[in-house]
């Protein structure tokens, strides 16, 4: 089998100006409209189609809201989906998040042809202000159904855990999917105690 062909996609990826399907909270609009998405040296798309599917890793454009990507192209690249943040194969219900203070990395989708693809459609961002004495360990996101059946978790971990002040809230901003059914959330937040996570 004879290796496939290398090619170079150009991507844009810009923050709407209006926070899509989950508003922030009041106070916070001019903060979210401020954010940067910018893309980050090892930013990794999907591009896919019916059949096929394939990872993209960002080649040029880190700091910028526009990069170049190398990768194996599609059989078929007259049309594709885009998905960014996460791989469109997977079925798994759990996600990682990272903790980036003045920027986020959303999760995403859009569509692209030879010419480049576009991203368009973003996940909400949940805004968090935290006040406490507690230094955490990890925050879980968990969507539900109506019957309180969980549809997704997505767990942010602080590598230094991420000490509250009880004067000043600490804001953590939480990307999140869409999922069709959610109709409410659950926040779970974690410290170690004696090297272990405790729910608190």
């Amino acid at each position: 089998n004879a290796p496939k062909e290398v090619i170079s996609l150009k991507g844009s990826i810009e923050l709407p100006k209006t926070p899509k399907r989950i508003a922030a909270p009041t106070g916070w609009e001019s903060e979210t409209e401020a954010f940067n998405m910018l893309w980050q040296e090892d930013d990794q798309i999907y591009i896919y189609n019916t059949t096929e599917c394939e990872q993209f890793t960002i080649a040029s454009g880190a700091g910028d809201n526009q990069a170049s990507f190398n990768g194996s192209p599609l059989s078929n690249m007259d049309s594709y989906s885009v998905a960014y943040g996460y791989d469109p194969q997977s079925t798994s219900t759990d996600y990682t998040v990272p903790y980036i203070e003045g920027n986020y990395r959303p999760f995403a989708d859009g569509t692209g042809t030879t010419d480049g693809f576009s991203i368009e459609n973003f996940g909400p961002v949940v805004g968090l202000p935290l006040k406490g004495t507690d230094a955490l360990s990890k925050i879980e996101v968990v969507l539900l159904d109506n019957a309180e059946k969980a549809m997704a978790t997505y767990t942010m971990t602080f590598e230094d855990a991420l000490t509250l002040s009880s004067e000043e809230a600490t804001k953590v901003y939480f990307p999140i999917q869409y999922k069709e059914g959610a109709t409410t959330m659950a926040i779970h937040f974690y410290k170690k105690v004696n090297s272990k996570e405790v729910m608190i």
